[in-house]
């Protein structure tokens, strides 16, 4: 190995990887066919979250040393960190084919299998990692998060305390540990754990996330809606439309129910409480992150992405509060039509604004910027349009964003 690589080597293992992955570059300028160098620059771009660098080094690993357990590792790691989760699969099964006593490949393993929602699968899995290496890390991990979220809650606290006893100065543990103490409800502790995580390793991003969670978890509300969606994430696909289902049911029998017995002055109560139940979740993370972004300091911690998404929110909301005012001195259609359809297109920007994916982002902020274009066209052309128009946009935007969110799992 060349100068370069062993500095490269150095500087990774500081967390210095824009550094490293410069070093790496040279020792591959140097020896082009060197398999160390080329995927430790991989990993490089995986910790910089320089997703289309990784994908080329890990395709041209796998291209140039299929042999290799470690090249289909990377690439397992590639498709999980984009979602791909069957591929993940695909390739971290090769891994272990290849190489079947290397414990991190099972650690990966359970991790996918956590995502796919299969947890006594992935305790197994993990289990069998450890019968290999007792203090692998990555397994560790995976089976403190697979105990969660089969609410084995003291097997899994003690997972956590012998794992940060043998990783107390880990990153990603101190991480892991920060999001199992906020499903299990300790929002305090879990910050102690996030803050931990980031003073190690301050480009995070899992502990970033984390720490946003636990300091919105800190309002009761949201701690409502983070237990709902901790809950709805251990649910299958199926199950999840069985609920949306089941509710809308309910509410429409509850509707009528109430309006044949004369009980008018019920409906707006319960459909107050079923869109709260069914819209918070849509809802509740653009307001919270516009509180964050009005922080001094809670700001710092928001990406791009929650900032666009809570000033997009910002902005839409104050032009539809500000729209209701003007109409409740001067009523109007179109004035009430303007109010509907801005109300109506805040989940679709929002949303999108948020989405990791570029091409589901493009489609909703389009969808979105879709509904407000009602306005001007209802005007210009004189359609007269109902309101009904842009409330139908946005429940057909609810439902195939949902039905998208379910078949990519």
């Amino acid at each position: 190995m060349g100068n370069n690589y062993e500095r490269g080597i150095q500087l990774y293992e500081l967390n210095r990887f824009t550094d490293a992955s410069k070093k790496f570059q040279e020792a591959l300028q140097e020896t082009p066919d060197d398999f160390y160098s080329m995927y430790y620059l991989s990993l490089c771009y995986y910790h910089l979250n320089n997703l289309s660098q990784m994908k080329t080094t890990s395709e041209a690993l796998i291209s140039n040393f299929p042999d290799r357990s470690e090249s289909h590792y990377l690439a397992s790691i590639y498709h999980l960190t984009n979602n791909h989760v069957e591929k993940a699969h695909h390739f971290i099964t090769n891994s272990i084919s290849i190489n079947p006593y290397e414990a991190t490949y099972f650690g990966h393993k359970s991790l996918i299998e956590i995502s796919k929602k299969q947890f006594t699968l992935a305790l197994n899995t993990s289990n069998k990692g450890l019968n290999i290496d007792p203090k692998n890390k990555i397994c560790l991990n995976a089976r403190t998060k697979a105990l969660t979220k089969l609410d084995k809650k003291e097997e899994a606290f003690e997972t956590i305390k012998n794992t940060l006893q043998d990783n107390p100065d880990d990153d990603f543990t101190h991480a892991n540990a920060g999001w199992v103490n906020l499903e299990l409800d300790n929002h305090k502790k879990a910050q102690i754990h996030f803050k931990e995580s980031l003073k190690h390793d301050p480009e995070n991003e899992y502990a970033r996330e984390g720490m946003l969670e636990s300091i919105k978890a800190q309002n009761s509300i949201y701690r409502y809606f983070l237990k709902y969606s901790f809950w709805m994430q251990k649910k299958s696909s199926k199950y999840r439309w069985g609920i949306f289902i089941g509710l809308y049911l309910i509410y429409r029998v509850s509707l009528n129910l109430s309006e044949n017995a004369g009980l008018t002055f019920i409906v707006p109560i319960i459909i107050f409480i079923y869109f709260s139940f069914v819209l918070g979740t849509w809802i509740i993370t653009p307001i919270s992150n516009a509180i964050l972004l009005s922080n001094t300091y809670t700001k710092f911690l928001l990406d791009s992405k929650d900032k666009n998404a809570a000033i997009a929110f910002i902005l839409l909301f104050f032009l539809g509060t500000s729209s209701v005012i003007i109409y409740y001195i001067s009523p109007d259609s179109y004035l009430l039509f303007l109010i509907t359809t801005i109300f109506c297109s805040i989940i679709p920007i929002t949303h999108s604004l948020q989405r990791q994916n570029l091409s589901f982002r493009n489609i909703g902020l389009f969808y979105g910027i879709l509904i407000l274009l009602l306005v001007p066209l209802n005007v210009i052309f004189d359609m007269n349009l109902s309101i009904v128009v842009p409330i139908l946009m946005f429940v057909a935007y609810t439902w195939l964003s949902g039905f998208i969110n379910t078949d990519n799992e």
